[in-house]
């Protein structure tokens, strides 16, 4: 009776055994998984900061959210080139770019980043569009196209219209796409008086810009000259000294006649009588 009793606690052991045996399997079939993919993405985010130390060291721009659309473009520029060199897929750019993002940018990103990463097919050129939507907004952009329209060179010198002419420019990218829609705008800015110098053969800017150049300065050339031309005093004809005298005495004029009105040196029959004596 004792033998068949220890055999059935032995038998409950082995089962119990054999049961946490099967949680232990379990509970590491389900951990590993979860562990590679946590050295995954350790080793993903490792790789991600390396890349961006390297891009940090060659003095690489950041953008700190700044309603400027011209540094804004400087930066995507900047930041393509940097992929370029490093040779960074279209699939990590937004998380190397995002290691750029300071200050109000980098709030920005912080709290869209979980949406925007979730949408299917979400990568660089997706990026720009809600950066450029963010910090560069259609009211802004329609603004700056209509002062580049409108821009035209009033008062300003040649090299003072033309580094204004440029700035603007990249407002309008769409409308200076080629040289000669460039060159259309640019000189089409000038005065007329200028316009008129400007050789009609000139086919590029940097033509309509020397020919501007020479115009200015003929311009100027004439304005001093004329200057001095009115500047100049007047000069008496001469006249000979052996007829000096002659000529005085030819063109004095005559004193004018002076007639007395003191009546006390007037004639005695000329007195008025007092009627009272």
């Amino acid at each position: 009776m004792v033998g068949q009793s220890q055999s059935a606690v032995n038998a409950a052991l082995m089962a119990a055994v054999g049961t946490l045996m099967e949680q232990v399997n379990s509970i590491n079939a389900n951990t590993q998984p979860q562990s590679q993919n946590s050295n995954s993405n350790h080793s993903q985010g490792n790789h991600y900061t390396a890349i961006a130390s390297q891009i940090a060291r060659s003095r690489a721009r950041t953008y700190d959210g700044t309603i400027d659309p011209i540094l804004l473009s400087e930066w995507f520029r900047d930041m393509e080139k940097q992929f370029t060199l490093y040779r960074v897929d279209d699939a990590d750019r937004v998380n190397i770019a995002s290691h750029f993002l300071v200050k109000e940018a980098d709030r920005w990103w912080a709290m869209i980043k979980p949406t925007a990463e979730v949408v299917p097919g979400f990568g660089w050129d997706s990026f720009k569009v809600l950066v450029e939507k963010r910090f560069y907004p259609q009211e802004l952009r329609l603004r700056k196209i209509s002062e580049f329209l409108a821009f035209k060179q009033g008062t300003l010198s040649v090299q003072a219209y033309t580094d204004q002419f440029n700035h603007l420019a990249h407002y309008a990218g769409h409308l200076t796409r080629t040289e000669e829609e460039k060159m259309f705008f640019y000189r089409d800015g000038f005065s007329a008086k200028i316009q008129s110098m400007i050789r009609r053969e000139a086919a590029t800017t940097e033509m309509v810009y020397n020919d501007a150049l020479w115009a200015e300065g003929s311009i100027e050339a004439q304005r001093v000259e004329a200057a001095a031309s009115r500047s100049v005093p007047f000069q008496k004809p001469f006249t000979p000294s052996h007829q000096r005298g002659q000529a005085s005495k030819r063109f004095k004029p005559n004193p004018p006649s002076m007639r007395s009105r003191n009546f006390s040196r007037a004639a005695p029959n000329k007195l008025r009588s007092c009627y009272k004596c």
